[in-house]
């Protein structure tokens, strides 16, 4: 287990005094520049408040105040404001989010890449193709993809890369109802495994094992018959050991589930963000056809429906330390890279702290002293609208509260956490993030990745 850094107000604002101006130091093509690579970071989850209290926590992590730190994102220098609402939804889910952003189409609550009146697109019965995918439009430019989650590939945001489906849910046989899979509809795994992805890297193994989806058929066995080059890895050392000069096509599943959060994981067997994110990017430059590629830290959401902050925030450390990876390992006058979430979470940053307060403690005035509630409690600057665990009078310790399993308190009791409907932010950086500036549903994240790639005439064979 990780050594918790229990932090204090004292060390941190004696830091705030002496922090330089932040800097920009970012380099932009010109405007009007195409693109080669376009890679979309997806940080499921991470809203407003999610990116301001994790650049206060790795801020603090380094000893500084904490305020004044900015995650490697934040320095790209064309900023929007995205809506996030579905088309049956004020406040959305992840596939309806990812489907409008793979697709340029508001798309419903829970559906991957399917419009109204159209909900069996992708199945046999269907004569109807599905909304064309910027996967589609990339390949028919005869352009590599990939798709990377700490989640399971299955899961929504990376399904809306390369699948159909009428729900969300459609991740196994096993979950499908009768009606799909009389229409001849396929599961989300199977549809990875027949899609033309050059490199998929995630959990979710289960899915793919024969037995263990509602079908004796081993999809992982699918995979590595389709041909020599096709390579399948369960492990950091496998993916280490990947010769990224060849031509191969690359699947790997390295958990059962989803993986194991940023700092639960064992680094010999789990593969961090960043390592999955060079690995990614390190093949498909590797195949020399231009590329796109989705990078999604999934684990987030996931810290935060259970209201567990201290894991949201690694999380999105992590997940900012991918992007930085990127950002070095690529050209910036070739790669566009975007950085957004797909919708925000009913968490708060609350109370008039001091400067430089642990952002996972209690909150506590200039004088040190602890700020408490109408009824004399001690309460955390971080909380949530909604969840699991509801306020009531138990004792709050700073030993308590910034303890990485602490689950911060809420106001309404629900049995998780929800998503929030407020807008995101989208972040780019390289040829053509000069569209990313205003206003505008996240939809539109498609017209800003296929004109920057000038794909959107490809032919596609969907």
């Amino acid at each position: 287990m990780k050594r918790l850094l229990l932090i204090t107000a004292a060390a941190l604002s004696i830091a705030a005094a002496c922090q330089p101006a932040e800097t920009q130091t970012t380099l932009q093509p010109a405007e009007g520049a195409q693109a080669k690579n376009v890679i979309l970071f997806i940080g499921d989850g991470m809203g407003v408040s999610t990116i301001t209290a994790a650049r206060i926590y790795e801020g603090q992590s380094q000893g500084i105040a904490g305020e004044e730190h900015s995650l490697s994102f934040e320095a790209f220098p064309n900023v929007a404001m995205v809506k996030t609402y579905n088309l049956d939804a004020q406040v959305p889910d992840s596939a309806g989010t990812a489907s409008a952003m793979n697709t340029g189409l508001v798309t419903g609550i829970g559906a991957i890449n399917i419009q109204p009146d159209n909900e069996a697109a992708g199945c046999n019965g269907e004569r109807r193709s599905g909304p064309v995918r910027i996967m589609d439009l990339a390949e028919a430019s005869d352009m590599s993809t990939g798709v990377v989650s700490t989640a399971r590939l299955t899961h929504a945001t990376p399904a809306a890369v390369y699948a159909y489906a009428e729900s969300r849910g459609f991740e196994r046989y096993k979950d499908m109802p009768k009606s799909a899979l009389d229409m001849g509809c396929l599961d989300i795994a199977e549809q990875l495994v027949r899609s033309d992805v050059d490199i998929a890297l995630g959990g979710g193994r289960r899915a793919f094992e024969g037995g263990k989806r509602g079908s004796n058929v081993s999809l992982i066995d699918s995979w590595t018959e389709r041909g020599d080059d096709f390579v399948y890895v369960a492990s950091s050392n496998e993916l280490s050991a990947l010769n990224q000069n060849a031509k191969q096509r690359v699947l790997g599943l390295f958990s059962k589930s989803h993986l194991p959060f940023h700092v639960d994981r064992d680094a010999s067997k789990d593969p961090s963000l960043t390592d999955l994110t060079i690995a990614a990017i390190d093949h498909l430059d590797a195949r020399g056809t231009g590329y796109f590629l989705m990078v999604e830290g999934g684990r987030i959401d996931h810290a935060h429906h259970s209201t567990n902050a201290y894991r949201a925030l690694t999380d999105t450390v992590e997940f900012a330390a991918s992007v930085q990876a990127a950002s070095e390992r690529t050209d910036p006058n070739e790669t566009l890279i975007l950085v957004t979430a797909d919708h925000s979470h009913v968490f708060t940053m609350a109370g008039y702290e001091a400067r430089g307060n642990p952002i996972l403690g209690l909150a506590k005035d200039k004088g040190g002293k602890t700020v408490t509630d109408a009824d004399g409690l001690p309460y955390t600057t971080l909380g949530y609208h909604n969840g699991p665990n509801q306020r009531d009078d138990t004792k709050l310790t700073d030993n308590l509260v910034q303890a990485q399993n602490y689950r911060q308190q809420t106001s309404v009791k629900m049995e998780s956490e929800t998503h929030s409907g407020e807008d995101v932010v989208l972040y780019g950086t390289g040829p053509g993030s000069e569209r990313v500036r205003g206003s505008f549903h996240q939809s539109k994240i498609f017209d800003i990745i296929v004109d920057s790639l000038g794909i959107r005439g490809a032919k596609s064979d969907e």
